[in-house]
């Protein structure tokens, strides 16, 4: 890890902790249809996805009707209120990133969470001024997903940054892909998927504290 220049942080799972909110909202969304959250059915199949995206996971599994985007605008009004009132960092992750900062490191931010979404979970948590402006979305890659190196490759563009010099820090068996697709090297934290799902990933952690200081 010594060629490591820059540090490539995911936000959900990394930086922010959203998972409980998402479950959350999905049970609002379906609870308001009459429809019990199935979480083991379906949480896998909607990570890194849009939230027009997901809700073509949830009607397909769950058998109910709408137009994806109106129920996406939904979704989209349920979690921001959730973020906006409820979001945390992922603990460790502070300590971890002044450790980072006190080294000279460079740090960013590449996320599937959408623009939008993003501004309510900033309203509360101040990413964007911490990481001095440097987060980048799937947006900024016509959406091209988290298994698909193009964000990462973005990223350390944005940065100034060869693939080599920069290491990744993930939670999904999805962003591990893409950022070893990127010829990046990647930690992965059990904050979401098990050990045995991010097998991919160069080095795996439980927690931030346990991660090494590079």
């Amino acid at each position: 890890m010594r060629a490591v220049q820059c540090i490539v942080f995911d936000a959900e799972g990394v930086v922010i902790h959203t998972e409980q909110l998402w479950d959350a909202g999905q049970q609002i969304f379906l609870g308001r249809r009459g429809i019990p959250y199935d979480r083991a059915a379906t949480k896998h199949l909607m990570v890194g996805r849009s939230l027009a995206d997901g809700v073509k996971v949830l009607q397909n599994h769950f058998q109910f009707p709408g137009d994806p985007d109106e129920l996406a605008a939904e979704r989209r009004a349920i979690m921001a209120e959730l973020f906006e009132n409820e979001v945390t960092f992922v603990p460790g992750f502070e300590d971890f990133f002044k450790r980072c900062a006190s080294r000279g490191l460079q740090l960013c931010v590449a996320t599937a969470l959408e623009p939008g979404l993003f501004v309510a979970v900033d309203r509360r948590l101040n990413i964007r001024e911490k990481f001095g402006g440097r987060v980048f979305f799937t947006a900024d890659v016509e959406q091209r997903p988290k298994s698909d190196p193009a964000i990462f490759l973005y990223a350390a563009d944005q940065m100034g940054r060869l693939p080599h010099e920069c290491l990744v820090i993930e939670d999904s068996p999805a962003g591990v892909t893409g950022a070893r697709a990127a010829g990046m090297r990647c930690v992965a934290l059990t904050t979401t998927f098990a050990a045995d799902r991010l097998r991919e990933a160069d080095e795996i952690y439980d927690a931030f504290v346990n991660i090494p200081l590079l």
